[in-house]
């Protein structure tokens, strides 16, 4: 970093600058969740992938060419994520200072740039070792391969970090380089020829030549960082860093529907479609300009349908996995949820408008009701078809369209609490001491996410079949939504 970087950085952080005992709680707190949040729920999913029949699954033929898919698909993700949030994102002040300076790029954002890679390879590599460690049962004589494979897995992470920045240097040719890069997965899925993608997966026998050329790989995509941050747009760079920003800024207040629509896409496409059609019927008009409006963003259209496309898949899955079905359920769910969401944004309008003077000539129910057709239908349609349709090469087409559509009316429902919200209670802000400390924070973090977490408790149910349980948690979701529109300001 050269001195002026430096000397812009230190005036920054002497702005709010921490002491010993600042840093030495954060120490202590990051130590306290890692003991308390992260190893038991690293240890129970590692005692749950140890079992039989996991391991299984892990070290059946098909295990490579799932892992080669899962791969490919998170670097296309990041190369999309990039185009919204890349790595290289600084304070808003900062940038400006920065960005269209004479001051090499690598060295103004090398250090986030770095920290950002750090982070995303060493999940990767803590996700090969705890699967790697698993697939071969975990024994002493195993350490070799697995050492192999986290190698792997932290090249691998690299070379995603790497993507990500590329992402946000060169947007347009990312989306395309997002598809072929998810279609070399699914070729990986598809192929007969499974040794092929045996370098994505651990083996129980160590092959230096590999994991040395995917180490290579990884150097030599490293090595392009300082030109790929030369190209990224100093406007790029700003937008990004106020995005970021306002984001955080919603997401501390537990704003976080504010926080998500902070990333929203724009409109870019079919701005000659005409939003206003000539009907006696509300509800068709609603629908037709929503239907209008996701259609001028093709991104939300997309990212709805395969979101709600692969929950519909999992779905399937779960219907036959046993015991995971539950995990699998959530992971639906958490699919279906997010999709619903891309379709969601006339829901949101109208609870916005329902709390403000009557500007439409439509009851307030009437237009949340209207507004809530897409959101509902779309995923209902999705989900359904794709879990009808895998479920009947599964065997099970009935009990994965009811499951499908079940979810899918639960994320719709939850959707609509979520709009419904409002702003946080005062009673939530105020402290309550007790014998086990203060409980509110977490009350807190939950009732900004009750919405999500209740459309997870469905998703768990219907993963292991249970009606009772999936019915009574909508039941749930829809009192809260009543509650919440009965109390609406």
């Amino acid at each position: 970093m050269t001195k002026r970087a430096a000397a812009v950085f230190e005036i920054w952080r002497r702005r709010d600058e921490r002491t010993v005992g600042d840093r030495a709680f954060i120490a202590y707190a990051l130590v306290l969740v890692g003991l308390i949040v992260v190893a038991p729920v690293v240890r129970a999913t590692w005692i749950g992938l140890s079992t039989p029949p996991a391991s299984a699954t892990l070290t059946s033929p098909m295990a490579p060419s799932v892992a080669a898919f899962l791969l490919t698909a998170s670097w296309s993700t990041a190369l999309l994520v990039g185009r919204r949030r890349g790595p290289a994102v600084l304070a808003p002040i900062l940038v400006h200072v920065l960005a269209d300076s004479d001051v090499p790029r690598i060295r103004a954002f090398g250090r986030v740039v770095s920290l950002s890679t750090a982070c995303v390879a060493s999940c990767f590599a803590g996700v090969a070792g705890l699967v790697g460690s698993a697939a071969l049962g975990g024994d002493v004589g195993v350490i070799g391969p697995v050492v192999d494979f986290v190698v792997r897995g932290a090249a691998f992470g690299a070379v995603a970090a790497v993507l990500w920045l590329l992402g946000e240097a060169v947007p347009r040719v990312s989306t395309w380089a997002a598809g072929a890069v998810l279609l070399l997965g699914g070729v990986a899925l598809v192929s007969p020829d499974r040794p092929l993608w045996a370098w994505a997966w651990v083996r129980p026998e160590v092959v230096p030549l590999t994991t040395l050329v995917t180490v290579v790989i990884a150097v030599a995509a490293l090595t392009s960082v300082p030109a790929l941050l030369e190209r990224v747009e100093p406007a790029r760079l700003s937008e990004q860093a106020a995005a970021w920003d306002t984001a955080i800024a919603h997401a501390v207040s537990l704003d976080l529907s504010s926080a998500s629509g902070t990333y929203h896409a724009l409109p870019s496409w079919g701005r000659r479609l005409s939003a206003v059609v000539t009907s006696r019927s509300v509800a068709v008009l609603v629908v037709v300009r929503d239907l209008v409006a996701v259609v001028r963003t093709p991104e939300r259209l997309l990212t709805g349908v395969l979101l709600s496309a692969a929950g519909g898949g999992l779905l399937v899955v779960a219907a036959v996995s046993g015991p995971y079905g539950a995990l699998l359920g959530v992971g639906a769910a958490v699919l279906v949820y997010s999709g619903t969401g891309s379709l969601s944004a006339g829901l949101y309008h109208a609870a916005r408008v329902a709390s403000d003077l009557p500007l439409y000539g439509v009851r307030d129910g009437v237009l949340l009701l209207c507004h809530g057709i897409l959101p509902l239908g779309a995923p209902v349609l999705v989900t359904g078809a794709v879990a009808a349709g895998t479920g009947v090469a599964a065997g099970v087409p009935v009990v994965a369209l009811v499951h499908a559509v079940v979810l899918a009316v639960a994320a719709a429902v939850a959707r609509g609490s979520d709009a419904l919200r409002g702003p946080t209670p005062l009673f939530l802000l105020t402290p309550a001491p007790s014998a086990m400390g203060d409980p509110m924070p977490v009350i807190r973090v939950l009732w900004a996410m009750d919405s999500f977490v209740l459309t997870v408790l469905v998703g768990s149910a219907v993963g292991v079949g249970s009606a009772v349980g999936a019915g009574a948690i909508a039941v749930i979701l829809l009192v809260v939504l009543v509650v919440r529109w009965a109390r609406r300001p």
